[in-house]
This record gives structure tokens, C-alpha cells and sequence, in this order.
């Protein structure tokens, strides 16, 4: 369990953590106040024993790191999204304050929890889910609390992810061949998304026996014991049921930011996911499915 002062950006700051802070911009005056001066007035505070001057100098970092407080030639000025925030009610600014936390840190799970208008809690961690139950206590404002953010994040953040994922497939591909001593078919190992996201394949990969495999790479923040989810476009299934070489390979960038591919399967393996065209006059573009853990198998496509 995180600490008050645990603070990094794949986690959530606790509640007490977000309190204390509102109580450290109280006491900024908006002509700012020197650190020396606001020290002193956190130890005189009164707060019936709830937050201590540390919790205080903590809760204040917080604010320096979201760019609510600025501070200048060691004056603290706050700015006027901090004034306007303490002048909310203690709760209501609390989950204003998580909000621009959130909206800073941007943490990688957040495009995996929330697809579309529906939250998936299972790619929470335990930890982070304990805190917005305790920030935002109402099931429904929490979820919507979560699509509201989700939505505000910019495509760059998601292509962040995937660009990870390819990264670490081409590394481990390279890797895998120097150390079977074909360094010269790892030099051959290239991320041709780069060329093209339009191929149906990001990474291509040479084996022993000449051939290449072809590999789609899908990057995910939270994946369950039993269950994972990805998206899918209509090309890139195509491309996989059509070409025996092509494989779908799943990787995920932890909370703590640890890297891991989690397996790779064959186009057969998830055709039965696929949906299907209603009509002539329609059909699908990208499909979010939500694989079987097991179908995966460990590693990458053999390279032998």
C-alpha cells in the first residue's frame, strides 16, 4: 500500500494526500507567500492532529508537481485554478484536485480501464481503485468521472503505448536471433510501422529457414488472469486469416512501468471473435475483442 507521500506517475495519490494539499493552499495568499514564512504557518495550523506540517510540505509538492502552485525565487504563488479550487466544498475539491492529478500524470491504464462509454475495474489495480472509491464514493460519478477523463487524453498518449510495445517486440526479435549467433538476421529485424501503419503487421522479423513473420502488435495496460482486451481493425484481421506468416502478438506496460510480451497467437485462433457484417451496405472497422489469456502462446512467434 502506497503512503501518503508514495506519489509516482502510475498511482494515484491517496485522500489524505489531496486534503493535505487543499489545507497547504489555504494558507497561500494569492500575492504569494515565501517558503520560509509558509513553513512556519504549517506547523501553527490548527487541524485537531489530522494533518501534520509534513503531511502539509507534502501535499504542497503535489501542487508544485500539477502546476497549481508556482513558485519563484522561493515564493509560492498559487495560481487561479488553485484559488478557485479551494473555495469548493472539501469533497468536491478533493475530486477536482484528483482530476488535474490524473490529467498531468496521464497514467497508461486509463485507455485500457475505459473503452468507449463503459469502465472495465478489473484493469485498475486493487490500490488505485481503493482510492476513487474513497474520493468519489458514488459508483456512477466514479465511472463518470472515468469516461470524462478518458476522453479528454489525446491520441499521442495511445500511439505512446503502441510505439512501446513494437519497441520492445523488435528488441526481443533482435535478441532472440543474436543468441542462436544469426546476428545477421537480427540486423534484418525492422519496425515497418514505421513505413506504414497500413500494412496490416507492425514488425517483421526473419527466421532460420528464410521466411518472415509478420507480426501484429497490440500493447495493453492491464491484463486479467483470464482475460485480455485489444482492438482489432478490419485490415489487420484481413491481412492475418489470409497470410500464414502473421501472428498476433499482445505486450503490457505495467503500472510500475515494468515491459512484458505476454504471448502471440495465429489469426485462427481469434477468427471466432471476429464479428460480422450485418449487410451489404455495412461492415465493421475495428472490433474490440477480448481474448483468452490461454490462446496466447509465451514469447514470441519461433524464430528457429
Amino acid at each position: 500500500m502506497r503512503t501518503s507521500h508514495e506519489l509516482d506517475a502510475s498511482g494515484l495519490p491517496p485522500l489524505h494526500l489531496l486534503r493535505s494539499a487543499l489545507v497547504a493552499a489555504s494558507v497561500c495568499d494569492a500575492r504569494g507567500v515565501d517558503t520560509t514564512t509558509i513553513r512556519r504557518s504549517y506547523v501553527r495550523l490548527p487541524t485537531n492532529g489530522i494533518y501534520h506540517a509534513e503531511d502539509l510540505v507534502r501535499g504542497e509538492q503535489l501542487l508544485l508537481q500539477c502546476g497549481l502552485l508556482i513558485a519563484r525565487n522561493n515564493v509560492l504563488y498559487p495560481s487561479d485554478r488553485l484559488r478557485a479550487l479551494v473555495s469548493l466544498p472539501e469533497d468536491e475539491a478533493a475530486q477536482m484536485l484528483l482530476a488535474v492529478v490524473v490529467e498531468n500524470s496521464r497514467p497508461l491504464w486509463i485507455h485500457t480501464a475505459v473503452r468507449g462509454d463503459a469502465v472495465w475495474p478489473e484493469f485498475i489495480s486493487e490500490e488505485d481503485e481503493r482510492i476513487l472509491g474513497q474520493v468519489i464514493p458514488d459508483l456512477d460519478r466514479r465511472e463518470a468521472f472515468l469516461l470524462a477523463l478518458a476522453n479528454r487524453f489525446p491520441q499521442a498518449s495511445l500511439e505512446l503505448l503502441g510505439e512501446l510495445g513494437e519497441c520492445m517486440v523488435v528488441q526481443q526479435s533482435r535478441q532472440d536471433l543474436e543468441d542462436i549467433g544469426r546476428n545477421d538476421l537480427a540486423a534484418l529485424v525492422q519496425r515497418v510501422s514505421l513505413i506504414s501503419d497500413q500494412l496490416g503487421y507492425d514488425v517483421v522479423a526473419p527466421t532460420v529457414g528464410g521466411k518472415l513473420r509478420r507480426m501484429e502488435v497490440k500493447t495493453t495496460t492491464g491484463v486479467g488472469h483470464s482475460h485480455i482486451e485489444i482492438h482489432l481493425s478490419r485490415n489487420e484481421a484481413a491481412v492475418g486469416i489470409r497470410d500464414p506468416s502473421w501472428a498476433l502478438v499482445v505486450c503490457c506496460v505495467h503500472d510500475d512501468h515494468a515491459q512484458e510480451i505476454v504471448g502471440w497467437c495465429r489469426a485462427a485462433a481469434i477468427a471466432s471473435l471476429l464479428p460480422g457484417d450485418m449487410h451489404a451496405r455495412g461492415k465493421w472497422e475495428t472490433a474490440k475483442l477480448i481474448l483468452e489469456r490461454k490462446i496466447l502462446i509465451s514469447g514470441l512467434p519461433p524464430c528457429a
